[in-house]
């Protein structure tokens, strides 16, 4: 099980806390409850609308909504027979965050913080996935690299 740094946004505050994975299931801790899942937009858990907002199901049971998150973590770039490990971060909107400026749903965005320069998804994806595509084809020619992800999330 892996721990990556996650800095938790909405309208009752904002929380920095860990974010744990075993490849498959995701578990975050949050103002005392315990959520699971396999995938940001569905972190679900116990409710407590005193402390997070929901999209509740007919069961009773509901996904944290309307909240932003941050995750930081290493990734290897393999270069020249080389691999060294930079920084990427991960952020994800999900629904209306009041304080943040032009916030949308699901919108998502992939940082790559490298010793040569700072690359960022543009484009709106779908996946995690596509954006370290779109951000390996924006590395410089002479210093391309293989993004190989040394994470188990599965954003």
């Amino acid at each position: 099980m892996r721990k990556y740094k996650l800095i938790y946004t909405d309208k009752f505050g904002e929380e920095t806390t860990e974010i744990s994975s075993d490849g498959s299931m995701m578990y975050l801790t949050l103002r005392g409850i315990a959520f699971e899942g396999t995938y940001f937009e569905g972190l679900g858990s116990e409710i407590d609308e005193s402390k997070f907002e929901y999209f509740e199901f007919e069961d009773g049971s509901g996904d944290l909504t309307n909240f932003r998150m941050k995750i930081t973590f290493p990734i290897n770039l393999y270069h020249q027979q080389k691999i060294i490990t930079e920084k990427i971060t991960f952020t994800i909107v999900t629904g209306n965050v009041p304080e943040m400026k032009n916030s949308k749903d699901n919108d998502k965005t992939v940082i790559l913080d490298t010793s040569f320069g700072q690359f960022t998804s543009t484009e709106k994806m779908e996946d995690f996935e596509s954006s370290l595509i779109e951000i390996q084809n924006k590395l410089p020619e002479y210093k391309k690299y293989l993004i190989v992800p040394n994470t188990n999330l599965r954003p």
